[in-house]
C-alpha cells in the first residue's frame, strides 16, 4: 500500500485506488469517513452516508455492527469499539457490552414480560 498526500488544495479528497473493493477497503473508507459528519451504513446491498446527529444507537450481533436511525437499521464494516473510539466525543456513550447510545436517548429498551422499559431513570 502506497500513502502519497499532495498540499495546495482547497478542499480535502481521498481517493482509494485498488484491484478489488475489499471488506478491508470498506472498512478503512468508514474509518476516513466516520471523521467527518456522516457514517457508512449498508442496506439490501446499497451503502448509505448517514449524518451521525440521525443515529440513534449502535449494536453488536453476531460479529455484526448495526446502527439504528429512526427510520431504518444499517449495517456498518466498522467495530463497536472503532465507532466508540470515534464518537465518545460526539454524545455517544458505551451502555452495555454490546451497545452504544447517545446520552440523550439513552439505552434500547429492554423487554422484560411483554412491557419495554429503560434501565436509565425512564
Amino acid at each position: 500500500m502506497r500513502v502519497k498526500i499532495e498540499e495546495g488544495f482547497s478542499d480535502v479528497e481521498i481517493v482509494i485506488k485498488c484491484p478489488e473493493n475489499t471488506d478491508e477497503i470498506k472498512k478503512i473508507a468508514a474509518m476516513l469517513q466516520s471523521r467527518e459528519k456522516k457514517l457508512t451504513g449498508v442496506k439490501d446491498g446499497q451503502t448509505f452516508l448517514i449524518d451521525k446527529q440521525d443515529v440513534l444507537y449502535f449494536e453488536s450481533v453476531d460479529k455484526r455492527c448495526y446502527l439504528y436511525t429512526a427510520q431504518d437499521v444499517y449495517e456498518t464494516p466498522l467495530r463497536l469499539y472503532e465507532i466508540e473510539e470515534t464518537l465518545t466525543n460526539e454524545g455517544f456513550f458505551r451502555c452495555s457490552k454490546s451497545y452504544l447510545s447517545i446520552k440523550a436517548i439513552g439505552p434500547p429498551p429492554i423487554s422484560i414480560a411483554k412491557k419495554p422499559y429503560y434501565t436509565q431513570g425512564q
